[in-house]
C-alpha cells in the first residue's frame, strides 16, 4: 500500500515516551515543590519532611549563582519564597540541599 506521496515506507514501531511539562501537578512522593511555575520572578520553595537545614542556589543559564539562601525549617517543612524579578525572563536552575540530597529543578520567569 502508498501513501499519499507514492512512497510504501510505513512506520509501526513507534514508541512514546512521557516528558514532564512545566507546570504540571505535584507528584506525591515529590518532596521538593517549586510554584508557581512558570512565574513573573516570586515562586516559593516548599520541602517536606526534612530534618536540619535546608539551603537553596537559584542559577543562570551560564552556571552564575544570583541568589542563595536557607529554606526556613517549621515542624519538618523548609519554605522560602524568592523574587528574582531584577532578572531577565527565561529558564533558571533550583538547586536545593538537605540531609546530605542535592535536588535540581528547572524554573521559567516569564
Amino acid at each position: 500500500s502508498y501513501n499519499g506521496y507514492g512512497n510504501n515506507l510505513f512506520i509501526d514501531n513507534v514508541k512514546v515516551r512521557s516528558t514532564e511539562a512545566v507546570g504540571e501537578t505535584f507528584d506525591r512522593d515529590d518532596k521538593l515543590r517549586i510554584f508557581p511555575n512558570p512565574n513573573t520572578g516570586t515562586f516559593s520553595i516548599m520541602l517536606i519532611g526534612i530534618s536540619g537545614n535546608a539551603s537553596y542556589e537559584i542559577f543562570n543559564l551560564t552556571g552564575q549563582v544570583i541568589s542563595n539562601g536557607y529554606l526556613e525549617n517549621n515542624s519538618g517543612t523548609g519554605n522560602a519564597t524568592i523574587s528574582i524579578s531584577d532578572e531577565h525572563k527565561g529558564v533558571y536552575f533550583v538547586k536545593v540541599s538537605y540531609n546530605g540530597i542535592i535536588e535540581s529543578r528547572k524554573l521559567i520567569v516569564q
